[in-house]
């Protein structure tokens, strides 16, 4: 385990263990992040056997230092009680009740709820500041503000660190199970880094199990445990062999945690007998669903899925709901629901699109989908998935696009390729210098001499080409893309160059033409001719990427720079 690692495994248990000898938030995370500051010093690859052990004494003697040369009696004070401790604290780990008064001092009902879920990340998980903005879609600014802020309310206020009496529980509990809830699923799908953070799911079950004992009349608290359980249970299939992401409905339910499940199902029984659901108990019992024989019965997801809606009504169980949907009324009317939702830089809700938008043979529309779900992710391994599920949508389509290829003569050979997209658009694309030389897939290298778009009939702008692996060594041409018939058609005009600097132009090479087929779709075909110059017509033969490959190469080029623009 490397030094990253125990930082992100100790670092809650150190701040929470030195809190209780401190009694001050602020101070016991400058003295916890003072001796990971020594252990990067003195630690050599190997950490000690106790690593948490080392830091909680190392924070502790640095601490005592520092209130030694302090010279109030409040200091003197503090300093004879950290002297009385032992010198070798416990170990970190089995330390069950610090952690539990931490969560409960941080979502002391004095503090708003933003400000009590920012700083037990903080303190808890052990996240960065930025990873916690990235997790709330909100600036690093106003998440730093808003633990200061809370750590200062909480020294000013004097709000003590410990678990409250029964009388003050039911003013926390919400809070309390909200928090232990955003851990593990930090824990689950990671905000950075890997896709897993083991230490954090198993730290929020370990407090769900101490808090149901604290309070084990509570259903919600029972429902988070369960909830935590079932879903801790699919994690071993989570990922695949080599740590790729792997979708519920793909994964190896033989490997799921059989023991969890039975544990988890058996608290969701308790609780269906109470009969006194809240959105904990029906998140568990829609996993005990998923967790029940080899198949999920998603009939029975979706109904609860509308019951979780009616008490929890926020934009991401609706999107969750609409995969449901999906499964049982089909992806149309899922997609219906989903485009109805607001949910600004959340990347699951463009990755559902994508999926949906597949199912529904919309490959363009998907591909824009997958590319916005890929620039909103922040995690590695979820953006790997994406971009994997992206390729091999893509070489789909590719593969689709080879069976339209067709020889119109022994002159000329065509492709021709729909692409969601107006027709001006793809023109558009097509008559920009800037761009166009990106839709070219044979290796030649090439510079647009004219940098302004073309929009009128007869307008043209220059390219220099040359390939360096031609069969006739550095080949070089000239050509000029000319609009034939704006927005319906455009080619590239073969010519040379002349002793005075003058185009000599040959015959039509390329052709594109357009054809609406609606308002936002458009039929691209893409033509080469060379009945005007016959002899490209041995370099088509010869130099095989002018054949019916290259023709299709630039379709797929193009329809993917069109859906970006």
């Amino acid at each position: 385990m490397d030094l990253d690692s125990v930082y992100r495994a100790e670092y809650g248990r150190c701040v929470a263990t030195l809190t209780r000898l401190l009694g001050d938030i602020g101070l016991a995370e400058e003295f916890v992040q003072d001796a990971f500051a020594v252990a990067v010093q003195k630690w050599d690859e190997t950490p000690p056997p106790n690593p948490g052990a080392w830091i909680v004494t190392t924070a502790r003697n640095r601490a005592i230092d520092r209130l030694r040369r302090e010279s109030t009696r409040e200091a003197r004070h503090a300093q004879a009680l950290l002297l009385h401790q032992p010198d070798e604290p416990q170990e970190v780990g089995p330390v069950r009740d610090d952690q539990l008064r931490m969560i409960f001092t941080c979502c002391h009902p004095a503090l708003s709820p933003p400000a009590q879920t920012a700083l037990t990340l903080r303190l808890l998980g052990g996240l960065e500041v930025a990873e916690i903005a990235r997790a709330y879609v909100a600036p690093e600014a106003t998440v730093a503000q808003r633990i200061v802020r809370a750590k200062k309310k909480i020294r000013d206020a004097g709000i003590p660190y410990r678990v409250p009496a029964a009388a003050e529980l039911p003013d926390r509990l919400a809070s309390v199970l909200t928090v232990l809830y955003l851990v593990f699923n930090e824990g689950y799908s990671a905000t950075s880094g890997q896709l897993l953070r083991t230490d954090l799911c198993l730290e929020a079950i370990r407090l769900a199990r101490a808090l149901a004992e604290l309070m084990p009349d509570e259903p919600e608290v029972i429902g988070l445990l369960a909830l935590l359980l079932l879903t801790e249970a699919r994690r071993p299939a989570r990922v695949g062999p080599s740590g790729e992401l792997v979708v519920l409905a793909e994964q190896d339910r033989a490997l799921w945690n059989r023991e969890l499940i039975a544990e988890g199902h058996e608290l969701v029984r308790r609780c269906l007998r109470r009969n006194q659901p809240g959105p904990y108990q029906l998140q568990a019992a829609i996993n005990a669903v998923h967790t029940d024989g080899q198949a999920t019965d998603w009939t029975q997801v979706l109904a609860l899925y509308d019951q979780l809606l009616q008490h929890t009504p926020t934009p991401i169980v609706a999107l969750n709901r609409a995969v449901a949907i999906a499964e049982v009324h089909g992806p149309a009317q899922a997609l219906a629901t989903i485009d109805e939702l607001d949910l600004p830089g959340y990347h699951l809700l463009p990755a559902a699109r994508a999926d949906l938008l597949t199912r529904l043979g919309r490959t363009a529309d998907a591909l824009a989908a997958y590319d916005e779900a890929i620039t909103l992710a922040t995690n590695d391994t979820e953006r790997t998935f994406l971009r994997t599920r992206r390729a091999l949508l893509g070489r789909a389509a590719r593969d689709e696009t080879t069976r339209s290829v067709h020889t119109v003569d022994q002159e000329n050979v065509s492709a021709t390729l729909t692409v969601a997209v107006p027709v001006a658009k793809v023109f558009a694309a097509l008559a920009d210098p800037t761009t166009h030389a990106a839709i070219d897939g044979t290796g030649w290298v090439q510079e647009a001499v004219n940098q302004a778009p073309l929009t009128e009939v007869g307008q043209i702008f220059r390219m220099d080409m040359h390939h360096a692996n031609h069969p006739d060594g550095d080949y070089q041409v000239v050509n000029k893309v000319q609009v034939l018939d704006p927005p319906h058609a455009i080619g590239w005009l073969t010519g040379s160059e002349k002793d005075d600097g003058q185009l000599e132009l040959g015959g039509w090479l390329w052709r594109y033409d357009l054809v609406p087929l609606g308002p936002s779709e458009t039929e691209v075909t893409l033509t080469y001719d060379w009945s005007a110059v016959p002899q490209f017509r041995r370099e088509y033969i010869q130099f095989p990427p002018f054949g019916p490959e290259h023709l299709i190469n630039s379709l797929h080029h193009l329809a993917e720079l069109v859906s970006l623009r």
